[in-house]
């Protein structure tokens, strides 16, 4: 019966003759009379079970309609192939399922300020989130210690018009959804959110406090001018943490804008940005393409300009990967996106220094993600910097943290706050160089 052999035996599981299930006439080609008038009312039961894939249908035919054959006629299997839609929902579920699963993993991982180490969160009960993470289309996730109180916080970039959200933790692992309260949602007037697929951490202004920038993918046509890219200054302590948008500072408006990753690339001291695009031709018919746009800010004015075409890199197709590394430790950031590596040939005259920061792996994570440190220029300018584990949407940049220092001959004085709240200060590190810094260990009294 599994290879369309025994006719009554369909017969008899149909309950009525069936010109689809006669395996004689099939077998010659023909086809049912129902199928070629398109009747929908074609009542054989196991033909409703081809349609789930039912192993026990004999239809010759059947088999190459799942090949996808044109010839099979029947319009309950004609057209878009039921298959491929459940297809795409099990595999979007199975995507949620697995990023749902990684991102509670992580929020248990993370510990409290005290101790951020996996093995004494392991140890400690799960504290969970207070906002429901699945009940917004979340695209990329990343974490920074944005209110400079110690631990890790969490700004999740959501789609389909969602507002974003930004997890502040309490330090003990439990975390509750700010983003309203802090300003941080990334849209604009007439929408809850926007088209958020990725958003990267990073002091643009050169104030010492770490900003925020949201790549909004954005249609403009019948259903409204929808929110653009935006960067969000960081107040500072001053006004308890919270964000001022303003906007898109020179991220010209491009239909497909995807995930940023910032970096200073030229060695000012100025962080830059590169954000990609994921349709080569969008909307209309107008082209988009990834770009790199070089920050000109001025105190506390954030800037930018496209210099895609200067720096070489007008031919990058679309992607969703960007992210920044000194690969070659020649003290230039290099960038890797669409499956390419390009490598910086650096600016002359420009200093630089990268610091390496590695835990004890007991009170802090080996990696020592949540750290960050800070240099002062001599003209006023704050530069910090935070290992971070991710950026944009599934990216990461490198671990070691990259300084351009611009016209700074150094020395360096440089100030870690590690994650578990101690501070390290490192005095007269010269520049040009790999510095790597580890914990001080605790000064110890001997007793008399």
């Amino acid at each position: 019966a599994r290879r369309g052999r025994d006719r009554g035996h369909r017969q008899r599981r149909c309950g009525r003759p069936c010109v689809v299930c006669a395996a004689g006439d099939l077998a010659r080609g023909a086809r049912s009379r129902d199928c070629q008038r398109r009747d929908p009312i074609h009542a054989c039961p196991l033909f409703s079970d081809c349609r789930r894939r039912d192993p026990i249908h004999a239809c010759p035919l059947f088999s190459d309609c799942r090949r996808r054959d044109p010839i099979h006629a029947c319009p309950l299997f004609s057209g878009r192939p039921p298959g491929d839609r459940c297809a795409r929902r099990r595999r979007r579920r199975f995507q949620q399922r697995r990023l749902r699963r990684c991102l509670h993993r992580w929020l248990r991982e993370l510990g409290n300020a005290d101790d951020l180490s996996v093995a004494a969160a392991a140890e400690r009960p799960r504290q969970g989130v207070q906002a429901r993470v699945g009940q917004r289309r979340a695209r990329g996730i990343t974490a920074c210690d944005f209110d400079e109180d110690g631990d890790l916080d969490i700004y999740a970039s959501n789609y389909r018009l969602q507002p974003n959200t930004l997890l502040v933790n309490d330090g003990h692992a439990k975390f509750t959804d700010e983003a309203a309260k802090r300003n941080a949602i990334a849209t604009s007037a007439g929408f809850e959110g926007g088209h958020s697929i990725g958003a990267c951490f990073g002091d643009f202004d050169g104030d010492g406090h770490i900003d925020l920038f949201a790549g909004n993918f954005a249609h403009v046509d019948s259903r409204g001018d929808q929110p653009k890219c935006r960067f969000l200054r960081n107040l500072g302590p001053a006004n308890a943490f919270r964000f001022e948008d303003l906007g898109e500072c020179g991220i010209y408006y491009q239909e497909s804008y995807a995930s940023p990753a910032c970096g200073d690339f030229d060695n000012d001291g100025a962080l830059d940005l590169f954000l990609t695009t994921v349709y080569a031709n969008a909307s209309f018919g107008k082209k988009n393409f990834p770009v790199l746009f070089r920050n000109t800010s001025i105190g506390s004015a954030i800037a930018l300009v496209d210099v895609t075409q200067a720096a070489g890199l007008s031919q990058i197709p679309a992607t969703y990967v960007g992210a920044w590394a000194d690969y070659d430790h020649d003290g230039d950031l290099d960038l890797a996106t669409a499956g390419r590596m390009y490598a910086n040939n650096g600016t002359p005259g420009a200093h630089w220094l990268e610091l390496r920061l590695i835990g004890d792996g007991v009170k802090i994570n080996r990696d020592a993600i949540g750290a960050q440190a800070r240099i002062t220029l001599a003209d006023g300018r704050v530069l910090v910097r935070e290992v971070e584990a991710g950026t944009g949407e599934g990216n990461a940049n490198s671990p070691i943290l990259h300084f351009g220092l611009g016209a700074f001959a150094g020395p360096a004085t440089v100030t870690v706050r590690w994650p578990d709240g101690s501070t390290q200060v490192a005095k007269d590190l010269a520049i040009d160089r790999i510095v790597e810094i580890t914990p001080k260990p605790p000064t110890q009294t001997l007793a008399k």
